[in-house]
């Protein structure tokens, strides 16, 4: 616990102290013939806790010794040593000032022991009972000067009194060599009690000094920097004497750091003067960007005595141009641990400039013009270039943005204001650009006037002709005028809820006139008022739209099983070679499935056509024709019956033989021009006979192995209407199979057995 003891108590003790000070060396100084014989206890400005620890000095001083306080002292008597001051007795009042001031001080409470502290009024039989766990400082003694009186002019102090202090105390990186110099009694012994300011005296460890007053006193046994306080103790027969107090302060390492690009992608940090005391260096590295996201501990390297360095890849951080964050910690053997040295930061960001941005190929009756974007390897690299035009009229309405490749650091785009209001105007471009260091750069080129040339725009012209009411069909006319048409797209329908709507499109002009055919049988065949509408797309990304009215289309007469009415038999074959053009079906040994079901078509057709029938083909030649318009040319041709023909492949080189399809209906797979016979019983029977008729005789005729009739929704067995069937006449991919298929022999046998199947149809369902 703490006490305060008044002033008025304490000031007699240190009136006397001083006095008695003063004539301690100096006996021929006497004020008012009065002399004071006392001696007091000091107290330290901060207290001394003790604390065992051992070292071993330096080889220097190895006469010095480390003690633990606890263990070596049991009386501890602090007796002040002051130099003799000689005072005029005309001076009392200033000398009772600067006592009152001391005692003052002294007051106020600073130690805190375990013990009761009990101080004897005996003059030098003044001890402390007991063991004490605080250490009182001796007095203290007035820093860089040899006297241990105030300056105060109202004092006068002879030359005599002038003394050396006692204790010197030298730092180097390591530790702090402490010397007493004055002469050492015998039978007495010089302790130093030192600590650091860090945390208390968490740290004390007293240092017995070698016989020449000596002892070293090492940093990494206390493992703190900044201030150490030391203590200085003379001990005889027992008795602690407080003799002098220093302060000395240890300051961190001051390193000195530089960062060095070393091209685009890295840089080097050098970090300089660091001591002996720093056994390695670490840096952690950061960029702004993101948090820590990208953060990287490096361990430097040490490249010569007090410099370290480390290569910082900007790799490890996401290839970023932006502000790095930069912490520098050393290794201390002072601490025994890691500690911060510096910080700073580096900004890889490019300095180089823009690239180069200007119009070219412009003028005023011009409607085209060139915007070019020009970097080099004196700018920064180019990542991404966005324009973007719009006319000043009506706002932004026509607003466009054009992204250019980048080649070579480089981008150009061609302008056409046909893509924006294409008239008369001024045209404001703004560039964007993107570099590789992560800037983005905005850049207005201004508006740049357009004045175009009058031109006299003709309309399209869109007519019906080849009207013909009786046979459920007309001819819609398209004649292009001065805009470019695109696309053309047909509406047709005759019921109320348009159910029976069917578009037409074609992109097809010739000699700048399309015909498009409405056809009834592409609206379920159904008698009644048709309402035409035609819709032109224009190449300027415009339509326009026509209504052509309505027109009658009688109820139809004379139809075939193509429009679903399979009591008529017209004799007409539709036969479908598989594939075509870009779209080559099987391909094994050089050779294509699309040119094997063409020959078979020719082969079939011939023979047919000798037997009296009409055959209608898909194609002719090796062109590509789609699913859809396959059944739709069959429904448009009045035929009896559809044949595709196709050749098959498997994963298995030993599959072979033939095998014929014919419809099953799957309702994942909706029919779509054929809702109303895809899944007519009467078409699925005739279907079913003609493929069985065919797969028959193909198999006896050509001693193939016979896969069988199988089912199955492809697309023009369900949007045909005629009853369909589907032939694999054979396998490419097994090689003997595909000798046989490729000779003109082997493919008159096939031929045979389909016309023999087709006939022996004819001949069942004959009317």
């Amino acid at each position: 616990m703490v006490k305060k003891i008044p002033l008025l108590l304490i000031a007699p003790l240190i009136l006397g102290a001083f006095w008695n000070q003063q004539t301690a060396k100096a006996s021929e100084a006497e004020v008012a013939d009065q002399k004071v014989s006392l001696n007091v206890v000091t107290v330290a400005t901060k207290p001394i806790k003790t604390n065992v620890q051992s070292s071993v000095p330096p080889s220097s001083l190895t006469e010095s010794t480390i003690i633990s306080s606890s263990a070596t002292t049991s009386k501890v008597a602090v007796t002040p040593k002051l130099v003799g001051v000689s005072v005029a007795s005309t001076k009392m009042d200033s000398i009772t000032s600067h006592l009152e001031e001391k005692a003052r001080k002294l007051s106020e409470p600073t130690v805190e022991t375990k013990s009761t502290l009990s101080v004897s009024d005996k003059g030098l039989d003044q001890t402390v009972s007991k063991q004490a766990n605080v250490v009182n400082p001796p007095a203290p003694q007035e820093e860089q000067s040899d006297l241990q009186v105030m300056n105060d002019s109202r004092l006068s102090v002879s030359k005599a009194s002038r003394v050396v202090q006692p204790v010197k105390a030298i730092v180097d990186d390591k530790g702090i060599t402490i010397q007493y110099q004055a002469t050492i009694p015998t039978n007495t012994s010089i302790l130093y009690a030192v600590w650091g300011d860090q945390q208390g005296q968490n740290d004390l460890t007293w240092y017995q000094s070698s016989a020449t007053g000596a002892a070293y006193v090492e940093f990494a046994r206390h493992k703190e920097y900044g201030k150490y306080h030391i203590h200085t103790y003379s001990k005889s027969y027992g008795i602690m004497v407080g003799i002098n107090t220093l302060e000395i302060s240890l300051l961190r390492p001051q390193i000195t750091s530089k960062v060095v690009q070393n091209n685009s992608n890295s840089f080097t940090i050098t970090v300089s003067n660091v001591p002996s005391t720093i056994t390695g260096v670490s840096i952690p590295v950061w960029t702004d960007k993101n948090g820590q996201d990208d953060l990287k501990w490096y361990q430097a390297s040490q490249t010569s005595a007090g410099v370290y360095q480390v290569l910082v890849d900007i790799a490890n951080h996401h290839n970023e141009k932006d502000l790095y964050n930069i912490h520098i910690y050393g290794n201390s053997t002072i601490t025994g641990g890691q500690i911060g040295l510096a910080t700073r930061t580096y900004s890889n960001v490019e300095s180089k400039a823009n690239a180069k941005i200007y119009v070219i190929d412009y003028a005023e009756n011009k409607t085209q013009f060139t915007v070019n974007v020009v970097g080099s390897s004196s700018t920064k690299t180019l990542t991404d270039v966005q324009i973007a035009v719009w006319s000043e009229g009506n706002g932004q309405d026509d607003l466009a943005w054009y992204k250019p490749v980048i080649s070579s650091n480089m981008a150009s785009q061609i302008i056409d204001i046909a893509k924006h209001s294409n008239t008369s105007d001024n045209y404001i471009i703004h560039v964007y650009t993107n570099y590789s260091d992560g800037s983005r750069e905005g850049l207005s080129l201004g508006a740049y006037k357009i004045t175009k040339k009058r031109v006299d725009i003709k309309a399209p012209d869109v007519s019906v002709v080849n009207y013909q009411a009786s046979k459920g069909k007309l001819d819609v006319l398209i004649t292009q005028g001065t805009k470019t048409i695109k696309a053309i797209r047909v509406a047709a329908w005759s019921e109320a809820d348009q159910s029976n709507m069917h578009w037409y499109v074609t992109s097809s002009l010739t000699n700048n006139q399309a015909t498009v055919l409405v056809n009834q049988i592409y609206h379920k065949l159904l008698e009644g008022n048709y309402t035409i509408h035609t819709y032109l797309d224009f190449s300027d990304n415009t339509s326009r739209g026509f209504n052509l009215g309505q027109y009658y289309f009688a109820k139809p007469i004379g139809l075939s099983a193509s429009q679903g009415n399979y009591a008529v038999v017209n004799n007409i074959i539709y036969l479908d070679a598989g594939h075509g053009g870009y779209d080559s079906g099987a391909a094994y040994f050089n050779q294509y499935e699309k040119t094997l079901n063409l020959q078979m078509q020719n082969r079939i057709k011939a023979k047919l056509e000798a037997a009296g029938y009409k055959v209608i083909t898909t194609r002719t030649s090796d062109t590509y024709v789609d699913l859809i318009p396959r059944s739709e040319n069959a429904n448009a041709s009045l035929s009896d019956l559809f044949v595709s023909l196709h050749f098959n492949a498997s994963t298995s080189s030993y599959a072979n033989g033939i095998e014929s399809y014919y419809y099953e209906y799957y309702p994942e797979y909706p029919s779509a021009i054929n809702e109303l016979y895809h899944d007519d019983l009467e078409r699925l029977s005739r279907s079913a006979f003609l493929a069985q008729a065919i797969q028959s005789a193909a198999v006896k005729n050509t001693g193939a192995k016979d896969n069988g009739v199988l089912r199955n929704t492809f697309a023009v067995l369900r949007e045909t209407t005629a009853p369909a069937v589907l032939l694999e006449l054979g396998y490419m991919s097994n090689a003997t199979e595909f000798q046989k298929i490729t000779t003109a022999a082997y493919q008159e046998k096939l031929a045979n057995g389909v016309v023999s199947g087709i006939l022996a149809y004819y001949k069942h369902y004959t009317v």
